[in-house]
């Protein structure tokens, strides 16, 4: 019988548990239990284990065993926390949340994991109602501070929200959070600069922070400071390891100041990234259409992967009525001429309907050969009247894309 002290055998199980030997580290947890050992870090590097082995139901018991033996191991809540995110859902972070705080009412982490799963569940005033008890016995968390400001903010209560962000400047005068909250709430009131300003001041304290760097870079983008605007976006790339999202607004102010070679390069390196999306791949369109016989083959390339993509998931505006505007998903076929097949002619407009466009195209659309040509509109902005009816009507496809 092995009587080597516990916490011994646990720092060798995870050294087995480091180095890959999942089963003998797995000998040795089992071993402890049944000598009846209990302890939260037993627990959870077990827990892990079981993750390793694919056996993940098994984990989370695990974890929530390690938190009833000690509800306020931070490392038990972390792998909880994790395993939400990757789920899309925090309904077993909730539920053990709950069940630790019927055991340990002044737990602030099981108090701050029950809020977070509330908020997940869009539970907003349960959320908020179990903040403030956690408040009543510390009002000094910031976290806590911090979600008792999201519910307020999702329930429109401002001036609950502004109580919390000052009480958490005064407590930490440079948190990113709380000056991130104060800007959008000056934004949503209208005062602009103030929502500037009071970005900038944080920036000044705390200048490596990334959120901040994207926030004031956001704020730029939509007051029109662009090269300020440029300037945060780069520093928010650099720090991120090239975010296709940052990279996408990024190459998005490249392109509004005419810096079209940048944007085309930060554009293309978001879809080297396997980031195939439609706000990446039309302006990449747009820009090889501008930019020469050299960037063909890439929009062809591009063209391909945009319509392989749409095909996927066609949206119709093909007007039933002139008041509806749904649209109607249909399977689509992909088009494959053959030795008759007609000439295929695309008409790509946003200005189909009440508009001097469609003088023009009016006297084509309803006139042509529909034995010799396939005629499809491709709108990126539908209007919706009796013009923009008649006209599509007049076409085997009308494809929205707005």
């Amino acid at each position: 019988m092995n009587l080597e002290p516990p916490i011994s055998l646990i720092e060798r199980a995870l050294t087995y548990q480091k180095a890959g030997c999942i089963d003998k580290a797995g000998l040795i947890y089992r071993g402890l239990l049944r000598r009846n050992c209990q302890s939260a870090r037993l627990y959870t590097n077990y827990g892990v284990l079981q993750y390793q082995s694919g056996e993940k139901n098994l984990g989370l018991q695990s974890f929530e065993r390690a938190l009833l033996c000690d509800p306020s191991y931070q490392i038990a809540w972390d792998n909880l926390q994790v395993d939400a995110d990757l789920m899309k859902s925090q309904a077993t972070l909730l539920k053990i949340a709950a069940k630790i705080l019927d055991l340990y009412p002044d737990s602030q982490q099981a108090r701050i994991a029950h809020i977070k799963g509330l908020i997940a569940n869009s539970d907003y005033e349960l959320a908020k109602a179990s903040a403030a008890m956690g408040l009543g016995s510390n009002p000094d968390d910031l976290m806590l501070r911090e979600l008792s400001v999201r519910c307020d903010l999702a329930l429109g209560d401002i001036d609950s929200a502004l109580v919390h962000l000052l009480y958490i400047l005064s407590l930490k005068p440079a948190d990113a959070f709380a000056s991130i909250g104060m800007s959008d709430i000056a934004l949503k009131s209208g005062d602009f600069e103030s929502a500037i300003s009071i970005l900038e001041a944080a920036y000044q304290k705390n200048p490596e922070n990334f959120f901040l760097m994207v926030e004031l870079a956001r704020m730029y983008q939509s007051s029109g400071y662009l090269s300020k605007s440029i300037d945060m976006y780069a520093l928010a790339l650099a720090k991120s390891e090239n975010s296709p999202i940052i990279a996408s607004n990024l190459a998005y102010c490249y392109g509004e100041i005419g810096e079209i070679a940048k944007a085309f390069d930060l554009y293309d390196s978001v879809i080297q990234q396997g980031v195939e999306s439609p706000e990446c791949l039309i302006p990449l369109i747009f820009m090889c259409s501008t930019l020469g016989d050299d960037y063909l083959d890439k929009l062809r390339k591009y063209s391909s992967l945009f319509w392989s993509l749409h095909s996927q998931n066609p949206a119709e505006c093909g007007a039933k009525e002139v008041n509806d505007t749904s649209f109607v998903v249909k399977d689509s076929v992909p088009f494959s001429p053959g030795p008759l097949a007609k000439v295929r002619l695309g008409i790509l407009t946003g200005d189909l309907g009440t508009h001097v466009v469609s003088s023009f195209l009016a006297s084509f659309l309803l006139n042509y050969s529909k034995e010799s040509l396939d005629v499809e509109i491709i709108s990126n902005q539908w209007k919706n009247d009796q013009i923009a009816g008649v006209l599509s009507r007049t076409v085997s496809k009308c494809l929205s894309i707005a």
